[in-house]
């Protein structure tokens, strides 16, 4: 009775003391466990956990495990307390019950297990899971293709058409669980797509093929000249209903992986342009040159004792139009010019001083230096 008296003389305990994780709940656990394997001594005496993954019922132990250890009572938040995370498979614990995770890859699988006094309690959990490797070639019989990206997913659509995601990456071997699934791998402008199928305890190898070759682009001023820093645009060679090609990809870009077909290259070199058209065959390389029949104008602007000054340029066409006007061709502070072959004509003003130079011939990779002088 004394016992009694004394509880009843102690102040309660505030609701976060009694509810809490280290507080009631704590305390549950230990007498539940001292009301399940007896006196306070036994009950408290720790177990061993020996965690085994296996990949599936027929398969060995997996490797490379992570594990995650929990208690298995969830608290007022719906979560369990983490013990425990990383790759050790043994794990010394007072009595009771845990929940454990156990993941490699892409795959993962759980379990319950109940550790008791002083005893070893082997968990073991089935992944059911295999393994997927894909290779990718150019096309068929033809080599190896590397630098791919991946797309993993599972192969069943849900109502707004769509996979699920399962991994993106350069990944290509790997395990997962059994099931259907779908891959798309993508290099460059080239891809191609499959579903496989992964069973317990096996190698699903797949093999993807792109039916692509490679586009090697050099752009030159004139034959024979050096290649050129050039902007490229591929695009596809039909025409569309309004009149233009579809770009492909655009950028400074002089090799491109494509699926065999026909394109165009269209490139600019300051205002001069040009196009070609090429074909790419799988499995091979195309070698495509672009002569633009251009050159360059580098020019000087200086005032009437010599010295040089910047002001804002005009270059335009020599010619004249019927109006009597020079077609205008660029404008600002440039002090030279990437063109097409011709004659041409600059006009610069500085305040209120202005200087032209008219004629100024352009040879296709060849440079012409000239000097505007400002009055």
């Amino acid at each position: 009775h004394a016992g009694v008296v004394t509880l009843r003389s102690q102040p309660r305990r505030c609701a976060h003391q009694v509810h809490g994780r280290d507080g009631e709940g704590r305390a549950r656990r230990l007498a539940r466990r001292r009301a399940r394997y007896g006196s306070a001594g036994e009950a408290d005496t720790p177990g061993t956990l020996a965690l085994d993954t296996l990949y599936s019922a027929d398969a060995g132990s997996a490797k490379g495990v992570y594990y995650r250890v929990f208690e298995a009572e969830k608290g007022l938040d719906g979560t369990r307390k983490t013990l425990y995370s990383g790759g050790r498979a043994d794990h010394e614990l007072p009595p009771g019950e845990y929940f454990v995770t156990a993941s490699i890859d892409k795959v993962s699988g759980e379990g319950t297990f109940t550790v008791e006094p002083g005893k070893k309690t082997d968990g073991v959990i089935d992944l059911n899971a295999g393994r997927v490797t894909v290779k990718v070639f150019s096309t068929e019989g033809g080599d190896e293709v590397s630098g791919n990206y991946f797309y993993f997913s599972e192969a069943a659509l849900n109502l707004e058409g769509e996979r699920q995601s399962v991994y993106s990456g350069g990944a290509k071997d790997f395990f997962l669980a059994a099931g259907d699934y779908h891959v798309r791998v993508r290099n460059d402008l080239a891809s191609a797509e499959q579903e496989f199928s992964i069973t317990p305890g096996k190698l699903t190898e797949v093999n993807l093929y792109y039916n692509a070759g490679i586009a090697n682009v050099v752009v030159r001023a004139t034959e024979g000249g050096e290649p050129l820093g050039t902007y490229n645009y591929l695009l596809e060679s039909t025409v569309g209903l309004d009149g233009k090609r579809k770009s492909l990809k655009s950028g400074g870009h002089t090799k491109y992986f494509v699926p065999a077909g026909t394109y165009v290259l269209s490139s600019r070199w300051g205002i001069a342009t040009g196009e070609v058209e090429f074909e790419v065959n799988a499995n091979q390389a195309t070698q495509v040159e672009l002569i633009l029949d251009a050159g360059r104008i580098e020019f000087t602007v200086v005032d009437e004792d010599g010295n040089e000054v910047r002001g804002y340029r005009w270059l335009s066409e020599s010619a004249t139009g019927l109006d009597g006007t020079r077609k205008g061709l660029q404008s600002g502070g440039h002090s030279d010019y990437s063109v097409p072959v011709g004659t041409y004509h600059i006009r610069v003003k500085d305040g209120d001083k202005v200087g032209e130079l008219d004629g100024i011939v352009v040879e296709a990779g060849k440079t012409t230096k000239v000097q505007v002088e400002i009055k």
